[in-house]
């Protein structure tokens, strides 16, 4: 029994719940719902995890802050994949001046630190969901063409792909059908990893002040607590969005290396005690 898909499974299929069905679970609307005289209350009935500033309800901004993480890490993660996915096959299959081309272009974006990158183009942008995928995009697709570029090198040498190549079929074929299947395994737990990283760098670019701008979005939770981080009375402030980040980000983490269990032979037969 893979204990770690098992626990990663079971997290993130509870968060996408949370996301998915926000309007029905979170009590009042984030962009809607304010409390001033309530501002800062400790947890009560009404407001399980309390109340923030403007006296909002700290539990519907989680709610609702679940499904901003996930479209952002989904969509972040989803087109920095395809991107790398698409460049390193051309640059690993074709070689010669494709392959300096673009590996010349990776190590160009690799020699800037990447989240400082994202904090350089998100604060030239106006806050927003599109604007820091595009921010988190810009470099998150050089690590996966260097993924992809390093396991179709020694695919294409197979015996099946020389197979392919001698009965004349195509380029794109040999691709599709004989090479992208075989490199599938290592790209997903890829993916799997990144969406944690992703996750991290939107709260990351909100608490900084250059993310999504919405109150829900946990990073800005964090900010709002920051400023209240010595006052025991408001501890619950930082707690809620702090443990759903940690919650989440674990969860891919150990889907990731799952994955990595069930998909790589070398790892089968380990134990591993949780």
């Amino acid at each position: 029994m893979n204990k770690y898909l098992i626990i990663g499974g079971i997290i993130i299929v509870f968060i996408g719940t949370l996301a998915l069905c926000a309007p029905f679970i979170a009590p009042y609307d984030p962009l809607v719902f304010q409390d001033l005289p309530h501002e800062f209350a400790p947890p009560s009935s009404q407001h399980i995890l309390g109340q923030g500033e403007r006296g909002g309800d700290i539990f519907s901004y989680l709610v609702y802050g679940a499904r901003l993480s996930l479209i952002v890490a989904i969509i972040t993660t989803f087109i920095t994949c395809f991107t790398g996915l698409i460049l390193g096959s051309l640059s690993a299959y074709f070689g010669s001046w494709v392959d300096t081309l673009i590996m010349r272009i990776v190590d160009i974006l690799l020699a800037f630190p990447g989240f400082l990158f994202a904090i350089c183009i998100a604060a030239f942008l106006t806050p927003s969901i599109a604007n820091v995928i595009l921010a988190l995009s810009v470099t998150g697709w050089t690590s996966y063409a260097r993924l992809v570029r390093g396991q179709i090198l020694s695919v294409k040498e197979k015996e099946y792909v020389q197979s392919a190549r001698a009965l004349g079929l195509s380029h794109v074929r040999i691709i599709l059908k004989h090479i992208w299947p075989n490199i599938f395994a290592p790209l997903l737990v890829q993916a799997s990893f990144g969406m944690a990283s992703v996750i991290i760098a939107e709260s990351s670019l909100s608490f900084l002040g250059v993310g999504i701008g919405e109150a829900s979005s946990w990073g800005l939770m964090l900010d709002e607590a920051r400023g209240h981080i010595l006052n025991l009375s408001r501890s619950h402030l930082l707690f809620p969005p702090l443990i759903a980040i940690m919650t989440t980000v674990l969860g891919f983490n150990f889907l990731g290396d799952g994955l990595i269990q069930k998909l790589d032979p070398t790892f089968r037969g380990r134990k591993y005690v949780i």
